[in-house]
């Protein structure tokens, strides 16, 4: 009898435990505050060969404003946005020509990633990821 009452208080304790740390679990939603952005843009794993260029991302009332650095391949871009899990979709509704590589339009859905000081939004296209590394 006192074994059977040993082994529910034990289990017990695990199962409070358990919840409690169950409970502090960090929530893996990412949220775009409403500010200006500062970051830096670079291609990886491709074939251009682009230096880093600085960029400003504006995010206010689900619309955003990107705005890139001077002698970035970036075309800036402009439109709504929605955050879904650790994921950011962005709807560029800007005319654009045809003269230009159209995957330098900042447009399209993202992953999220919190590092340290930073939020990054990657988008893979094809073997290439554009990163994008912004600044809290």
């Amino acid at each position: 009898m006192y074994l059977n009452n040993l082994q529910s208080t034990v289990f017990s304790l695990i199962l409070i435990l358990f919840i409690g740390f169950a409970a502090c679990e960090k929530s893996s939603r990412v949220e775009l505050l409403e500010k200006d952005y500062k970051g830096v843009f670079y291609i990886q794993n491709s074939s251009y060969s682009y230096e880093p260029s600085p960029f400003v991302l504006q995010v206010k009332n689900g619309k955003y404003t990107f705005v890139p650095g001077l002698n970035s391949p970036m075309r800036g871009g402009s439109g709504s946005f929605t955050v879904e899990g650790n994921q950011a979709i962005f709807r560029d509704e800007n005319f654009w020509t045809a003269d230009f590589d159209w995957s330098f339009i900042f447009n399209g859905t993202f992953e999220i990633t919190n590092q340290d000081k930073y939020l990054i939004l990657t988008r893979l296209n094809g073997n290439s990821s554009y990163i994008y590394k912004l600044e809290k």
